[in-house]
This record gives C-alpha cells, structure tokens and sequence, in this order.
C-alpha cells in the first residue's frame, strides 16, 4: 500500500464489493449485464504509468475505453481495447502504457462483455486493478533545516531571511543533504541584494555521485530541476570574488523510507542523466491499491 486515500464509484446493483477490486487477492467483482462502468479517484493529480486488469475467467470486455480527468476536471479519453496487451484470454491482465496528462480520476467504460461458463451469466469479472504512477503532491520547501557543507552554510537553509551568509572563496562550493529521496522542482537564490556571479546546481541521488539533473552555468535567481530526483543538491558559485545569500530554497516533494519501500520499484536506477526517467523507476506505486475509507473495503 502507498498509503493513498482511492475512492472507487460503481454502477449501482453490480455484484461484489468496490474492495474486491483493488484488494490484491483473486476474489472478483462481477457484472451481471453487458455493459459497466467504475471509476478511481486517485485523491491528487498523479502522473500514471501503466493501469493492469485482471479479468476473471473468460469474462473480460472486448472492447473498452479509459478516460482521464484533467486539470479542470474534464474527462479525455486516453486508451482503449486497441492499446492493451493482452497476456491471455482466461484469467488474463490488459496492460496499458500510461499517458503523459495529469491524472486525479480514471474512469473504465465496459462493453461487448463475454458471459461466463458456470452459469453466474457474469459478463464481466475482475480480479484486480492496478494504477501505476507517481502521486502528485504539493510542492514545499525541503530544505530547510537540513545540514549542509560546509558547516557556516546552515543559515542558508534555516528559513530565516533576515540573516546574510556571505562567502569570500571563488569559487564557492555547497552542498544540501535533502535527507530523503525527493523530486525536486526548483532551486531559489534569495541574494542579499544583486545576482553575484554565476551558478551551477546539481541533483545527486545518494552518496554515490549518481548525477540525475545538472544545470548549465549561468546567473540564476531561480533555476528549475524538472522533477529531477535526488537526495542531495550541489550549488557551485563563482566569478564574483564574494557571494552573499540570504537563504537557498529547494522547492519539490520528499519522500520517506517506508514511503519508497513500499513503492512498487520497476526498475533499479541506471544513472540516467533525466531525473524524470529515473523517477519512474524508482517512485513507481501502485497508487490505487490504498487505504479505503470503510464506505469502500
């Protein structure tokens, strides 16, 4: 479990329960007519990697459309029967790819259904549904408070912008520990005045110099990472003689370790140079499979 809050909503009179669904067990839910429908509230906008069904015995849809919700809470249709790979015509799973818009609900439009064998006339049967994807949450500040090096620098992630950190080294190298792995939007240069110099900001995942983002040099008030992941941020200054800072703000989301161990990890990182395409690997969950309120367990 992610500990996402999905909601699930089904055509009324429909076999089963909404538990059954996401549940991860081989119990099923069942539909009794040749058309159906449910929907998945995600609980935030998520970006959706892959959605798997597992259909019970012959009683799958042959045909079927996925629409997404997007930013204004309008559906878009985003796969159907035509994209899916079908691994087998009893007890098989239709995987889809995922799609790059932002995503909050998921709704499945069922038809031309394939009524059972054992005399349940269930046209369809699910076993399990599976989103996957990355959660999308607010953006805050995650740096502050966090040690950095060298060891003058923690004023520059305290949170406090009545203080001036000031450096006399050309260059000037610092580096702020996130503590846990994180997505990071962008980095922001409070200066004490004028922009001094020039900067390059870096993205690390771990203590192994695993570089997921770096930025090209230039002078930068704010610079954006893109969603790079990391656990670390490395700020090079130089060209100025002296640098005077009020605060560094990483701006992004952070992750805890029970958070990414119970993330399904598809993939192990690989050092690629987009922190995006490593994210996918490394923060994939199963976002629906979540805790449910009682209404829907």
């Amino acid at each position: 479990s992610s500990g996402i809050n999905a909601e699930w909503s089904l055509r009324p009179g429909e076999q089963g329960s909404k538990g059954k669904l996401n549940d991860g067990s081989s119990s099923e839910w069942i539909v009794k007519d040749p058309t159906a429908w449910f929907e998945i509230d995600l609980g935030a906008e998520s970006d959706i990697t892959q959605v798997k069904i597992q259909w019970w015995g012959q009683s799958r849809a042959r045909s079927f459309d996925v629409l997404a919700t997007d930013q204004n809470n309008h559906y878009t249709k985003v796969r159907t029967e035509k994209d899916q790979k079908l691994t087998s015509t009893f007890n098989g799973f239709s995987i889809l790819s995922g799609w790059e818009m932002k995503t909050r609900k998921i709704k499945f439009n069922l038809r031309d259904g394939i009524k059972d064998p054992w005399g349940y006339n269930a046209y369809f049967g699910i076993r399990d549904v599976t989103v996957n994807g990355i959660l999308g949450r607010p953006l805050s500040v995650i740096s502050r408070d966090k040690p950095t090096e060298p060891a003058t620098a923690s004023q520059l992630v305290d949170g406090d912008m009545s203080r001036v950190w000031s450096s006399q080294n050309d260059p000037t190298n610092v580096a702020i520990d996130l503590k846990k792995l994180s997505l990071v939007d962008t980095v922001r240069f409070n200066w004490a005045g004028a922009i001094q110099g020039r900067q390059s900001v870096s993205c690390e995942l771990g203590g192994s110099g695993n570089v997921t983002m770096a930025t090209k040099e230039a002078s930068y008030k704010e610079v954006s990472l893109d969603g790079a992941v990391g656990s670390k941020i490395g700020v090079k200054m130089k060209g100025s003689g002296q640098f005077q800072l009020k605060e560094i703000e990483v701006v992004g989301t952070s992750f805890g370790a029970k958070e990414v161990l119970k993330g399904k990890i598809e993939e192990k990182f690989e050092g690629t140079a987009q922190g995006k395409a490593t994210v996918r690997g490394i923060l994939t969950y199963n976002i629906n499979r979540a805790q449910c309120s009682q209404d829907f367990c």
